[in-house]
C-alpha cells in the first residue's frame, strides 16, 4: 500500500519534513501487520543520531523544522537499525543525474515503523533510499511517500492500493 502526501512534495517546493503523516503512522502502527516505511529529511536529527551505534535506543525530535507553519517536530524513540551515507540510485529519473546524494542516513525502528532520516532533501520517491538502509520497500505493508504523482514512476508497477492523504501544506 502506498500513502502519498502531495502537500509535502519537495519537487513542488515543500519542505519535505511535515510530520502529520508520521504522527498518524505512529498512532496507528499497532493496527498494521507488517512494516511501515517513511522518510523525513532532517539534518539536525541526523547530526545528533549518526554518532550513535546500531542497536542503541535513542530519542530525538524529527521534522517540523523546515515546515514549521503546518506542523511541529515530533519526538520519537526507536532503535538505530542503520547508519550510513552516500548516494542512492535515481530510480525515477527525477533529475538528470543517475545518482542522488543523500548525505548521512539513519534508520530508526519504532515497533513496525521504519523511519529513514536523511541529512539532505531527496527529489522524488526513490525505492533505492530504503534499500540503502537494508529495507526492500516492496516487501513492506505500507510505504508512506512525500509525492503527488512521482510514485507512479517508481512504485505503481507493484502497488495494490494507493491512498492520497489530505495533509496540510
Amino acid at each position: 500500500i502506498v500513502i502519498t502526501d502531495s502537500a509535502d512534495n519537495v519537487g513542488g517546493g515543500a519542505g519535505g519534513d511535515n510530520t502529520v503523516m508520521l504522527e498518524a503512522l505512529l498512532k496507528l502502527r499497532g493496527e498494521t501487520e507488517g512494516l511501515i516505511l517513511h522518510h523525513i529529511p532532517d539534518a539536525e536529527a541526523v547530526s545528533i543520531l549518526k554518532a550513535s551505534n546500531v542497536g542503541d535506543t535513542v530519542t530525538v525530535k524529527v521534522g517540523g523544522k523546515r515546515d514549521s507553519r503546518f506542523c511541529k517536530p515530533v519526538s520519537v524513540t526507536g532503535e538505530i537499525l542503520c547508519v550510513t551515507e552516500g548516494f542512492i540510485s535515481n530510480d525515477g529519473k527525477f533529475t538528470p543525474k543517475p545518482l542522488v546524494e543523500v548525505g548521512a542516513i539513519v534508520c530508526l525502528g519504532i515497533d513496525n515503523v521504519r523511519l529513514v532520516i536523511t541529512e539532505l532533501l531527496i527529489m522524488g520517491p526513490q525505492p533505492s533510499l530504503f534499500r540503502k538502509v537494508g529495507l526492500e520497500p516492496f516487501d513492506a505493508k505500507i510505504v508512506a511517500l512525500k509525492t503527488g504523482i512521482g510514485y507512479k514512476v517508481t512504485y505503481a508497477h507493484d502497488t495494490k492500493n494507493v491512498f492520497m492523504a489530505d495533509c496540510p501544506g
